[in-house]
């Protein structure tokens, strides 16, 4: 996104309303990419869901940003300019489904590497194993789905007060993930259209809404979740195949089934790394040489398990911390080649990605 753009929309639409911001310069290029207008200070909730009721006007969507250190001028990776809106390809050049069934292929893999014999292994994906079951049926819903995400959003501001506001100039929250150069999904793939491409996709089927977003965490609001086991076993599987570390380093226990039931009726999906240090590592993720299958580099992102309490959609629960970095080496006897942070992918040649450094940038 270059400057002229979204300078012309923040102005058509703002009309004096913004409080002080400025634009981020993406480290990337020449000065001249610009993809979003980050706030001073902390966002307000009336700000954001103006600014959500006006999107089909204004052609700018909202975003809550999260830092991955709320202390930190920098207020990394937004204000810092970690943002590569160039080197991203469109959502619509990816289809969702096949990039789920991929996903999944390379995430069920036993190999002779593996910490988990073929047996536990394929417990962990149960009642599916390795077979990809499939998209889970789309869902209609008499809840607005604009509107359970601004009741989302004041719960996440209710827990994050420092969080700031994002303009995007993009059809959907989908879209503004990669509009906005969001790398959060660096060490998996460096191309953010292609998780942008899965999230719109649930925009469609479940009502899903992009509300929050962090250095590598994704929250989105979701209008017509999964209500029974057979379909929160399909949504379940489609989140394994988005981000495994849901199931491998969320709560115990580590299956799916177990996810499944967590998910099911809630209003709130979560990728991110709440609470690496409590996570059963050692036993649950995959091999060293498939976490980083999707982009060539370590594990660094991925785990989320906030719900909806179960008393209604407007009733949210969020676990996780604001500002926590993401996916640590939680103990000695974990080999770092498993869990790591701080260290970027590798690449050809032997270079490391500066674009994936996480805390100690």
């Amino acid at each position: 996104m270059h400057v002229g753009h979204l300078t012309e929309l923040l102005a058509d639409s703002a009309e004096g309303r913004l409080p002080p911001g400025r634009m981020v310069t993406s480290d990337e290029g020449n000065g001249n990419v610009q993809p979003l207008w980050l706030g001073a200070g902390p966002a307000t909730i009336e700000l954001w869901a103006g600014m959500l009721a006006e999107h089909a006007r204004s052609g700018l969507w909202p975003l809550l940003l999260d830092s991955l250190d709320p202390s930190d001028g920098e207020y990394r990776p937004w204000g810092s300019g970690e943002v590569f809106p160039e080197q991203m390809s469109s959502p619509a050049s990816h289809d969702s489904a096949g990039l789920l069934a991929r996903w999944w292929d390379t995430y069920t893999a036993v190999d002779e590497d593996d910490m988990l014999d073929a047996a536990r292994r394929l417990a962990v994906t149960a009642p599916f194993g390795q077979t990809w079951p499939g998209l889970a049926p789309s869902r209609e819903t008499t809840t607005n789905p604009d509107q359970l995400a601004a009741e989302f959003a004041q719960a996440f501001l209710a827990d994050c007060p420092q969080t700031r506001l994002g303009l995007v100039a993009a059809a959907s929250g989908a879209e503004a993930l990669t509009a906005a150069g969001w790398a959060g999904p660096c060490n998996y793939d460096h191309d953010t259209a292609k998780f942008s491409a899965v999230v719109r996709d649930w925009e469609h089927r479940f009502g899903a809404r992009v509300v929050a977003v962090g250095f590598s965490t994704l929250h989105l609001s979701v209008a017509s979740p999964p209500v029974d086991e057979h379909e929160a076993l399909l949504v379940a599987a489609e989140h394994f195949a988005f981000c495994p570390d849901n199931i491998w380093q969320g709560s115990r226990p580590y299956t799916l089934a177990a996810y499944a039931e967590r998910i099911t009726g809630a209003h709130h999906w979560e990728f991110g790394s709440p609470y690496p240090e409590e996570s059963a590592v050692a036993d649950h993720i995959g091999p060293a040489q498939r976490t980083g299958a999707r982009g060539g580099g370590e594990l660094e992102q991925c785990v989320g398990h906030g719900q909806v309490d179960g008393q209604g959609p407007a009733q949210f629960r969020r676990g996780p911390p604001c500002g926590v970095p993401a996916v640590r080496a939680v103990a000695e006897e974990h080999p770092p080649a498993r869990v790591l942070t701080g260290v970027p992918p590798v690449l050809p040649g032997g270079d490391r990605d500066e674009r994936c450094v996480r805390p100690g940038r």
